[in-house]
């Protein structure tokens, strides 16, 4: 089997977690290579987010409904990949959206990539 690499970011989750159940958050870089972080999101709101120039999000209602995950995730140099896990609580929304920011280290550029929207229900 040859698996292959996403041409773009990426962001990818189970599709649904039971409250009080674990959520693994995995983060593909695309086509960055090297020393990479990724910065998540998760927002109710499919409206987007855009702070022109840096970064342009498909979640967070124009800032107004979007929570940043504390810290930064690193990628794994050779495959690409972050990784998250979420302790979700008992009664938490039942349904959110999920999106990275890409930050190449070793080559930054503006506006930031981002991945994909990923949506969860609990």
């Amino acid at each position: 089997i040859q698996l292959d690499a996403p041409t773009t970011p990426k962001i990818y989750s189970e599709a649904a977690v039971a409250n009080g159940y674990t959520q693994h958050l995995l983060v593909h870089s695309g086509p960055v290579t090297g020393l990479t972080l990724s910065a998540i999101a998760m927002s109710s709101s499919l409206v987007p987010t855009i702070f022109p120039g840096l970064v342009s999000l498909g979640i967070g209602d124009n800032n107004n409904s979007i929570v940043v995950f504390p810290g930064s995730y690193g990628h794994d140099p050779l495959t690409g990949i972050a990784r998250a896990d979420l302790m979700m609580p008992t009664g938490f929304a039942p349904l959110l959206h999920f999106q990275a920011v890409i930050l190449d280290l070793g080559n930054f550029v503006l506006p930031l990539p981002v991945t994909n929207v990923w949506t969860v229900t609990y």
